[in-house]
């Protein structure tokens, strides 16, 4: 079992939206408040930036986590200082998860 499927079955946690994407720079993705739900990010490779309202942005690499708890909106980018996101809808509509 890989470290992400080990993490997952130890806390019993639950999907409502799971994929993997390969992002190619520069890209910026806004994903909305979820009020009772915590995000995760697991970085496979290559680099991207974690901003979330009230904190300092995060840049995460290969083999880097991390959890956003309290369904905070954030955005995911390749750059921290990245230009306007697109929402998550808008990315989903057009590259449906399948």
């Amino acid at each position: 079992m890989d470290p992400l499927s080990d993490i997952c079955a130890s806390l019993r946690l639950r999907a409502e939206l799971y994929f993997r994407a390969e992002l190619d720079a520069p890209f910026a993705v806004a994903l909305p408040q979820e009020a009772q739900h915590i995000r995760f990010h697991y970085m496979l490779g290559g680099e991207a930036c974690i901003s979330v309202p009230g904190a300092a942005p995060v840049t995460l690499g290969p083999g880097d986590m991390v959890l956003v708890p309290g369904g905070a909106a954030q955005v995911l980018s390749s750059e921290c200082d990245a230009a306007q996101p697109v929402p998550l809808d808008a990315v989903i509509a057009r590259h449906p998860i399948g």
